[in-house]
């Protein structure tokens, strides 16, 4: 399941010229954005300057969503609210300076499609991660929230990119086809499994406060034993990661070009750096629903895709320095 932008408290704050300010705001910062990655040649413009200013405003919207849980304010909120549109901006960015444009656009829709049929399946067959249905109104094919699969591309980019700084923090290289093909299978899984782990932890959160009874993002119908969730979910969390990361990864290793010695770690940085800012909107939403057991089930399971990350940045870093 994947947290759409707008709770109950707010709906009940919020009208319909509001929610369409935001969706316009929303769509035009995706739009400029893609626009500056694709052209960004052309018109001689910094796409590091660009990941730059998106990441502080991504800060901005995350820091006025969390003041908002606390002290409402609807200008505030919207402000807020516009967080997962700047971080799929953020990551479009991010991917087209790493990746580069066509994997960009390939890693994307990969993501998004995969996830939003998956997401179907399951509310309209039970499939994949159990018995459940959104809630609040402006669902894609009145089923899934809209902003779903920006969700999920967002949240599985981090996961791939955390996963690449352990690979080259240890020294390793992405996998390429003329591999042996036992190491490339075995390679790939792993790596794709990491990526579903880092996407689960984040979900051992995430799930719990949308679900919470001041929240009900969306209902579970036949409940669960882990704070009403069934166990299914978070199989499917590692199913649906590991898929369409490994669908990618496979590609890669096809089109496998040899990558510079020292890898741009101050891109790298920007994985973990944005999984610590889910950790602290996640948790404050939890304080500010009195459940202080999320918050401490999320450090166990999140805090370790941060530290060591940037453990290994900081090696990586002084060793090239060196």
């Amino acid at each position: 399941m994947q947290q759409h932008t707008y709770c109950r408290h707010a709906h009940n704050h919020i009208g319909g010229v509001e929610i369409s300010i935001n969706l316009l705001l929303g769509t035009i910062i995706i739009l400029i954005t893609i626009l500056v990655t694709i052209f960004a040649k052309q018109l001689h413009l910094n796409k590091e300057k660009g990941m730059k200013f998106l990441f502080f405003l991504l800060i901005l919207t995350i820091i006025s969503l969390i003041i908002s849980y606390y002290n409402y304010s609807t200008n505030i909120f919207i402000i807020g609210s516009l967080y997962m549109y700047v971080a799929f901006a953020f990551i479009i960015m991010h991917s087209s300076k790493v990746l580069g444009n066509k994997k960009t656009f390939l890693f994307i829709t990969i993501a998004a499609l995969f996830s939003l049929t998956a997401e179907i399946l399951g509310v309209k067959y039970g499939w994949i991660f159990g018995n459940y249905y959104y809630t609040g109104t402006g669902l894609l094919f009145n089923l899934v929230p809209l902003l779903l699969p920006l969700s999920w591309a967002v949240i599985v980019y981090i996961s791939y990119t955390i996963t690449n700084l352990f690979l080259y923090g240890f020294g390793g290289e992405k996998p390429r086809y003329n591999h042996n093909l036992l190491f490339l299978v075995g390679f790939l899984v792993l790596l794709s499994a990491i990526d579903g782990l880092i996407a689960v932890n984040l979900d051992m959160i995430m799930d719990p406060v949308a679900v919470s009874p001041l929240i009900q993002q969306w209902v579970w119908i036949d409940g669960g034993p882990y704070f009403g969730i069934p166990i299914s979910n978070f199989i499917g969390w590692f199913a649906v990661t590991f898929f369409i990361t490994l669908l990618f990864r496979l590609y890669e290793s096809f089109t496998f070009k040899k990558e510079s010695s020292t890898p741009n770690l101050n891109l790298y940085a920007y994985a973990p750096a944005l999984y610590f800012l889910y950790f602290l909107q996640q948790s404050a939403h939890a304080i500010t629903l009195n459940y202080i057991g999320y918050v401490l089930i999320a450090a166990t399971c999140m805090i370790p895709f941060i530290i060591l990350p940037i453990l290994l940045y900081v090696v990586m870093k002084r060793m090239n320095s060196g």
